[in-house]
């Protein structure tokens, strides 16, 4: 088993422990209703450096079933394997959109009445030196701030020079809502209220100029729904020059309306955005919270927000730099609408 399966099974079994769903007992209809999921951004770099070296050594030491190991979908097979769930199984990769994306499926498949639960996230492991390398020389990775690292991933900071890359598992299970309730689910944290993709079909790496594309699928994502009542933007954030100057550029004319003109009002924080610094690491894809727009459905729930700790200087989507003091408390604030963007 990779090590990005590893984490995807144990991310998969923490959920479905959090939800009190298991196939132990189940009915078969129950089974074949539990779908999964769940993608990588690409083969596992963890193991793949590991197969290298014993090839070295000696070919003929290769362990026969390695090469199950670089197939991508066995972040979900080996799930489906383990948790016994005989329902849709679907595997993604779209690099850093692939979690999001395997939510969005499990609700279009849940949508369509082909499953009551899904088990969607994704997993990646590449903080291998090779992937260092191969970002590295891209200019995606940042390798500034050797004797600071905590500040190294500072998105939207004017002095940002790339991200810091990690290695993780994000899943949730999603459920019908009536199913749900019928079942007694523990807790509901959140029901999806709307999905959006888009291509720019411009550059590989470098963003449409007029930010079409992602304003598109935000404007998606959000239709039926009061820009008011977008309580965070939990924004891709790669911490890049032109990433996140495209992203902030999106967001000021998707929230327009509400805000008026980002470059006279002043900084980003005015849309109220929350990203995932270093203390939380940056996967490809994102780990942790692989939501896509939820709002709170049932009982009202509060989260603790962290503070921006590796802001020092904010860039607004002017372009010119304004300065920001840090917050080093955790405010409590009830959850709205919760839109959350990725980028491939």
């Amino acid at each position: 088993m990779s090590q990005s399966s590893m984490f995807s099974c144990v991310a998969a079994e923490e959920a479905l422990g959090d939800a009190e769903w298991t196939s132990r007992g189940m009915n078969e209809r129950e089974l074949s209703r539990t779908g999964i999921s769940l993608g990588t951004a690409g083969f596992d770099g963890t193991d793949c450096m590991r197969q290298i070296e014993v090839f070295k050594e000696n070919p003929l030491d290769l362990y026969p079933q390695t090469v199950l190991r670089f197939i991508g979908s066995m972040v979900a097979g080996l799930v489906g394997i383990r948790s016994g769930f005989r329902g849709p199984l679907s595997s993604l990769s779209t690099a850093c959109a692939t979690g999001t994306q395997s939510v969005m499926e499990g609700c279009r498949l849940i949508q369509e009445d082909r499953a009551d639960v899904m088990i969607c996230g994704s997993a990646e492991s590449l903080a291998t030196p090779l992937s260092l390398a191969l970002f590295s020389v891209s200019g995606a990775v940042c390798t500034k701030y050797s004797d600071s690292p905590e500040s190294a991933s500072r998105p939207f900071d004017a002095d940002r020079a790339g991200l810091v890359m990690g290695e993780g598992a994000g899943v949730l299970i999603l459920e019908e809502l009536e199913h749900a309730l019928r079942r007694g689910a523990p807790r509901i944290y959140g029901e999806i209220v709307g999905c959006g993709m888009s291509s720019d079909a411009h550059h590989v790496t470098t963003p449409r100029p007029d930010v079409s594309g992602s304003l598109s699928a935000m404007t998606a994502a959000l239709e039926g729904h009061n820009l008011e009542d977008v309580w965070m933007v939990d924004a891709h954030a790669t911490s890049t020059k032109k990433g996140d100057i495209a992203e902030a550029k999106a967001l000021a004319r998707l929230l327009e309306p509400l805000a008026g003109n980002l470059a006279k009002l002043g900084s980003i924080s005015d849309l109220r955005i929350q990203y995932y610094s270093l203390l939380r690491n940056r996967a490809t894809p994102r780990r942790g919270r692989q939501g896509t727009d939820r709002s709170p459905h049932g009982r009202s729930r509060s989260r603790r927000v962290r503070p921006r700790v590796a802001l020092h200087e904010e860039q607004p989507a002017s372009g010119h730099r304004k300065p920001h003091h840090n917050g080093r408390g955790r405010s409590r604030l009830q959850l709205k609408v919760y839109c959350s963007n990725r980028i491939s």
